[in-house]
């Protein structure tokens, strides 16, 4: 599909008062360029998939995906079913004036390959809701292949009732709240957890990391450095970092900052070169259930300039 210099929409897609809940597909590669206000817009009660989508130069969204159909009013979801959105292939989203793709959905939402730049936010992504019938959604957040998110205003934001699972993270360059930001929690009974693989860059950005989960948070090779705020992660279950992992030369306050109920474990970290401390741990929540915490492997924590080094 091609798009490109339309005055409003690039393409506008609305079937959200489909009595069957029918779903949308978008198929092959398409791009929507330069367009009045989103590239690409659909608003649906069913499921939305879609495939290597390309937006750049548009006055609002590059994309904007939706099958919640939100009502601000009541802050719930107005789908009365949960589907998914799915989003294929490789994907590209630039220099667009607000959202470089935006995801709100009452159901699971799965992204491949996502590259984001120069937008006024990377991408949000929301499925933290419930719904007119008191229904929370129960799906997640996965980012298969990798994410990277460079130049724009506002970093990448997820937020989610279910577990959200992403990899391969590269966020850089942004100049407003520019880091990243993973809220996984679960209304009610259960817990939902966050888990990034891969190799994770978090750098030259005016702010840091903020993870929370009401479960566990598990994290490989994180890499926060030469960025105006700190790594704050929390998981309320416990935390694991496992390969290596580096939170240097923030500018204005701590490397890593960790908050946990539960057990924490660590391996491989550097802290060097912060304007405060290099890290900071606390898992004294209920100190008549004591938590352990381990450091494995080469741990570094040096040249932090106004607290701890650990």
């Amino acid at each position: 599909m091609l798009a490109n210099g339309k005055f409003n929409y690039g393409v506008n897609i609305n079937n959200v008062t489909s009595s069957t809940k029918a779903g949308v597909t978008i198929g092959g590669v398409n791009y929507f360029d330069n367009n009045g206000i989103d590239g690409l817009s659909v608003l649906s009660a069913g499921a939305i998939t879609a495939s290597n989508l390309n937006a750049s130069g548009n006055t609002s969204n590059g994309v904007n995906l939706d099958n919640c159909n939100y009502d601000g009013g009541n802050n719930w979801c107005q789908a009365t079913v949960s589907k998914p959105v799915t989003v294929s292939g490789t994907n590209i989203f630039s220099n667009n004036g607000g959202e470089g793709l935006s995801v709100q959905s009452f159901g699971a939402v799965t992204l491949n390959n996502i590259t984001s730049n120069y937008n006024f936010e990377a991408l949000y992504v929301d499925n933290s809701f419930g719904n007119l019938n008191a229904i929370n959604n129960a799906g997640g957040i996965t980012l298969k292949g990798y994410g990277r998110f460079t130049g724009s205003d506002h970093g990448p934001s997820f937020s989610s009732y279910g577990n959200i699972s992403l990899t391969n993270l590269l966020v850089a360059l942004h100049t407003q709240e520019g880091g990243l930001s993973v809220d996984a929690e679960k209304p009610g009974t259960g817990v939902a957890n966050v888990t990034i693989t891969g190799t994770n860059f978090v750098t030259s950005t005016d702010g840091g990391v903020y993870i929370y989960a009401d479960g566990k948070v598990s994290i490989s090779n994180l890499n926060v450095t030469n960025s105006e705020g700190e790594a704050n992660i929390e998981g309320v279950l416990g935390v694991t970092l496992t390969g290596v992992n580096n939170f240097s030369n923030t500018n204005f306050e701590n490397g890593l900052v960790i908050n946990s109920a539960g057990p924490i474990v660590l391996y491989n970290i550097t802290a060097n070169g912060n304007n405060n401390s290099g890290v900071l741990i606390n898992n004294q929540v209920n100190p008549a259930k004591p938590m352990p915490v381990t450091l494995h492997g080469v741990n570094n924590f040096n040249k932090n300039l106004s607290g701890y080094g650990l």
